[in-house]
């Protein structure tokens, strides 16, 4: 069976198959837990290789074996969520640093308005940790995660913000902190946000919030062109 990967159609004919295949309660449990991993944002591949492997197991043997059909489901499930906990454990990208973290000075030449001054003094420095999203597309259809990579990496790239999204859903908008070569289009992050787009960030900037609960972050264009 041809690889199963970021491809909707091809997920979802592929779980058809997998019910189709189903036996026995144990294996219906399977091919259960395999889709509500998919549920839970784990990456189409993995979860794509458990149905692929459960779907080559069942056609190889027969309905009698029950057993073994029992054990191959357990491993494949294991196997899966395995492959989760490794991905969800690796570092994230990291963007800025407390040290570099600050209004530059055409950031506070701009605030010229008392209460323009006050929201940069009741700023902080924050870091803020979670899925890079591209704000358009997640706000207006809900959409995130690795099948939503290339179109919001596409958005970005065109000019729409970005927004990290933390393990709360709490989301946090994130723009290049200095002012003025950021309005003039001197500092120009699209294609590196766009190379983040379902991938886990660290960004430290400055943190801004407003009093319906809205955040925004602020960090240096070098620091976010300089992502690893």
């Amino acid at each position: 069976m041809r690889e199963i990967g970021d491809d909707d159609r091809a997920w979802t004919t592929a779980a058809a198959e997998a019910r189709r295949h189903v036996g026995t309660r144990a294996e219906e449990w399977a091919v259960s837990s395999l889709l509500d991993v998919r549920c839970c944002h784990i990456s189409w591949r993995a979860t794509g290789a458990g149905l692929a492997g459960f779907i080559h197991m069942r056609r190889m043997m027969k309905r009698c074996s029950t057993a073994p059909v029992v054990l191959a489901c357990l491993v494949t499930v294991v196997s899966v969520w395995a492959a989760a906990g490794d991905a969800s454990a690796a570092d994230p990208e990291s963007i800025g640093s407390k040290a570099t973290a600050g209004w530059t000075e055409t950031t506070e030449k701009a605030a010229t308005a008392p209460e323009q001054k006050n929201v940069l003094a009741n700023s902080k420095v924050a870091t803020v940790t979670g899925e890079l999203v591209e704000v358009s597309c997640y706000l207006q259809l809900g959409k995130r995660g690795e099948a939503h990579a290339p179109c919001g990496s596409d958005c970005i790239k065109h000019g729409q913000p970005a927004g990290i999204v933390d393990d709360k859903g709490k989301l946090t908008l994130l723009f290049v902190e200095e002012h003025d070569p950021r309005r003039y289009g001197e500092i120009d992050v699209r294609e590196k946000l766009a190379s983040l787009v379902a991938k886990q960030v660290s960004a430290t900037g400055m943190l801004t919030t407003t009093k319906d609960g809205g955040a925004a972050l602020y960090a240096h264009g070098s620091d976010i062109g300089a992502a690893k």
